[in-house]
């Protein structure tokens, strides 16, 4: 599913790029070609541009599958090496005017649309994109993160809790004996050095 709206976006937002952006440049260049209009179709130019770069930003700013940007890179490019390759068949094949603006259509294919190309290839690229989630879902992240429990004894609940068992020493002799060692009884009260010698 996210690839098919993927697809249908760069449907709809990719054309609309490629129409904006020759209609700014048609008129740009009408600009300088007629210094008598010169505030009128830089508006329109300008304007045009606008739209076209608020297309693009809708076409790759959100995060959706990348098959649709690719295959519209990919579109992008062909017309420009399609171009280059064969400008006669472009020509013929490619409408030139468009809302009665000269060139709309084609302007693109001079190379600003290559420019438009490589950020939608780019995306390809792009491991989040390819995730279903940013981040995953919270039920999933409170269990990640959550603070383990502290162990619980059969007998806390009765003050009794398991001891130790002893090592073995199998193989192992017996550590060597130390006077009161780590009995806390030792030395006993009253006792003496001259005491214990006896």
């Amino acid at each position: 599913m996210r690839h098919l709206g993927s697809i249908i976006l760069a449907l709809l937002l990719a054309p609309a790029t490629w129409v904006l952006t020759g209609i700014g440049l048609s008129k740009f260049a009408e600009a300088r070609a007629d210094p008598s209009g010169l505030d009128i179709d830089l508006a329109f130019g300008l304007a045009a541009m606008l739209g076209a770069g608020l297309c693009y930003a809708l076409l790759i700013l959100p995060r959706v599958s990348p098959l649709g940007l690719v295959l519209a890179g990919l579109g992008f490019l062909g017309l420009v090496v399609w171009r280059v390759v064969d400008l006669d068949g472009f020509n013929q094949a490619v409408p030139a005017d468009v809302l009665d603006v000269p060139l709309a259509l084609r302007n693109p294919a001079e190379g600003v649309a290559a420019l438009l190309a490589v950020p939608l290839l780019g995306t390809l690229f792009s491991a989040r994109r390819w995730r279903r989630h940013d981040h995953p879902p919270a039920e999933y992240a409170a269990a990640e993160y959550a603070t383990p429990a502290a162990p619980s004894y059969a007998g806390s609940q009765t003050g009794e809790y398991p001891t130790v068992p002893d090592l073995p020493t199998a193989g192992h002799p017996p550590p060597p004996y130390q006077p009161g060692g780590n009995d806390p009884t030792w030395p006993f009260p009253g006792d003496t050095e001259t005491t214990r010698r006896f």
